[in-house]
């Protein structure tokens, strides 16, 4: 738990949160990239669960990087989910209508209303 805690306070958050609105298609890109440059985006594609520390640790990374890159009105919508997979997903499935680019969803706690669900 200390390896996954240090590993978070080791990347500034300003590497994963963008601080201003930002549609949930931009969001999902952002994120997924992060998450690649940081080989944790095969913990969102994986769709078998390994029970190993090193895949625990990683869910575990994948996951906190997700609830904070979305913000606080998705947080709060996928907090009790503990795969990182399917926070990924249930995110993108609250967003179906979104992936049109021109949608104007956005996911910035100030327009909360504006998400798909």
């Amino acid at each position: 738990a200390w390896e996954t805690l240090e590993a978070i306070c080791s990347i500034p958050k300003s590497d994963y949160v963008e601080e201003k609105e930002e549609s949930y298609v931009d969001c999902s890109k952002r994120t997924k990239t992060f998450l690649m440059k940081h080989d944790l985006w095969n913990i969102v594609e994986t769709t078998t669960e390994p029970t190993t520390p090193a895949w625990s640790k990683k869910n575990a990374l994948a996951l906190y990087f997700i609830r904070e890159s979305f913000g606080t009105a998705v947080f709060d919508l996928i907090e009790k989910i503990s795969m990182a997979k399917i926070a990924w997903d249930t995110i993108a499935e609250m967003n179906k209508s979104s992936a049109d680019p021109d949608s104007g969803s956005y996911l910035s706690p100030e327009n909360t209303h504006a998400l798909s669900f």
